[in-house]
């Protein structure tokens, strides 16, 4: 006979129900500890994003006292009186911005800026140069193409600082040189030719080009192809049309060995004749200096040219030492009362040694050639350009329009000197091309 011994049904019950609560008091638990964990994680995200918000706000705040610190330089004066240009402080929306400027050379200036938003802070860094005016942005510009041969040598210096020898302090294997910025370029071809040829600075050939030529001429710079043409626009015939109707021409001296023909525009000057040319506009259809002649300039002058200029034995010279004040602009503009171009192309001939002249030739649409052992100081823009043996003393600052009340600066190197947390520096390169 057997027997069975059966539980409860209540006691039963009993512990299904607390193993049931066991089991939502977990879960209580678990839910709460969750909860717990999201609003931690919640508000941390919340903090982070008010911290981030902070850091950004603050980070404009530096990037608005860059703003006025490169304003101030580009305007060249001291706007908010604190005794430096480019050293500003102030603030903006709720944040402040801190901003010290140091030159680093003749036309570099590094500014470190830090902005501030409710105790968060940036700091960033520029570096920042005036950019070029004018179309002289280098020693030599071949709108075609350039060739330099037999010696030719390029370096560079700052004619608003002194005279070259002041400036050449330098020696290498070419000889004594100032600054290596002799820069050449061309929207075309670009060849150097014969070990002699030395280049203190940059040779850029035309985009797609590639530098080309024989020998060993050194460069000092980058040989890498422009990323697009120079832009080297014609004189404007206005300019021209303006200066046939006033000029000084009726002030230039004649004597024994120089003639001028007012009513052709055309001056001659050989035999050993010598020249002063008093300041003044001038419009010629063609100017030559030969047989031991000299032109020299004596105060601001321009010419306005329209057909050959050419220089053979003879010297042309600048007595003010000055580039900016010789101005040669050359166009083959007919000037005939109809105002068009002539069909004939116009050129520029220098054959002769021991020439020094201070000048800036502009002239994109006429060809450019110059040989023997001269030197320019200055700058020359051709349409094909061809340098033989003489030397080219760059002079920076005709890159830059003197009469200009606002010059612009550009930034040449930009980096976050302290960034977001977390985000490492960045250095962005603004000249790589």
């Amino acid at each position: 006979m057997s027997f069975f011994v059966t539980e409860p049904l209540s006691r039963r019950r009993n512990d299904e129900s607390g193993v049931a609560l066991i089991a939502i008091l977990s879960l209580v638990v678990l839910i709460g500890s969750l909860s717990a964990s999201l609003l931690l994680i919640g508000r941390s995200h919340s903090q982070d994003i008010r911290l981030d918000g902070r850091l950004h706000r603050a980070a404009e705040a530096a990037e608005t006292g860059v703003v006025h610190a490169t304003f101030e330089l580009s305007r060249n004066q001291d706007l908010d009186g604190d005794g430096g240009i480019g050293t500003v402080s102030g603030a903006q929306g709720g944040c402040t911005f801190e901003v010290t400027a140091e030159a680093l050379d003749r036309r570099h200036v590094r500014l470190v800026a830090t902005g501030r938003a409710d105790g968060a802070s940036r700091e960033l860094e520029a570096i920042v140069a005036p950019e070029p005016t004018t179309a002289f942005r280098q020693g030599l510009a071949g709108a075609l193409s350039l060739h330099l041969t037999g010696g030719a040598t390029t370096d560079s210096y700052d004619a608003t600082l002194g005279t070259y020898l002041s400036q050449a302090q330098n020696w290498d294997d070419s000889g004594r040189y100032a600054i290596q910025n002799g820069t050449v370029s061309s929207n075309g071809p670009l060849s150097l030719s014969g070990s002699p040829t030395h280049i203190r600075g940059s040779a850029h050939p035309g985009p797609g080009e590639t530098l080309t030529g024989d020998g060993f001429p050194t460069v000092t710079g980058s040989t890498a192809a422009l990323t697009q043409p120079m832009a080297l626009e014609a004189p404007q015939l206005e300019q021209f049309l303006a200066v046939l109707a006033t000029n000084d021409n009726s002030d230039i001296p004649t004597g024994t060995g120089i003639d001028l023909d007012l009513d052709a525009a055309t001056l001659d000057v050989h035999s050993g004749a010598v020249l002063m040319l008093p300041a003044g506009r001038y419009l010629l259809r063609r100017l030559t200096i030969k047989e031991d002649a000299e032109i020299v300039i004596t105060g601001p002058t321009t010419i306005f040219l329209t057909g050959d200029l050419v220089i053979e034995d003879a010297e042309l010279s600048n007595a003010t030492q000055e580039p900016s004040q010789f101005t040669l602009i050359a166009h083959p503009y007919l000037l005939d009362g109809n105002g068009g171009e002539s069909t004939d192309s116009a050129e520029i001939v220098v054959e002769t040694d021991g020439m020094e002249v201070h000048w800036k030739i502009y002239a994109p649409a006429v060809d450019v050639d110059i040989s023997g052992h001269s030197e320019i100081f200055g700058a020359i823009v051709g349409r094909n350009v061809q340098l033989s043996q003489a030397t080219v003393h760059y002079d920076e600052s005709l890159a830059f329009d003197s009469d200009l009340e606002f010059r612009p600066y550009r930034r040449v190197l930009w980096r976050d000197r302290r960034p977001r947390p977390g985000i490492p520096p960045k250095m962005n390169d603004l000249t790589r091309q």
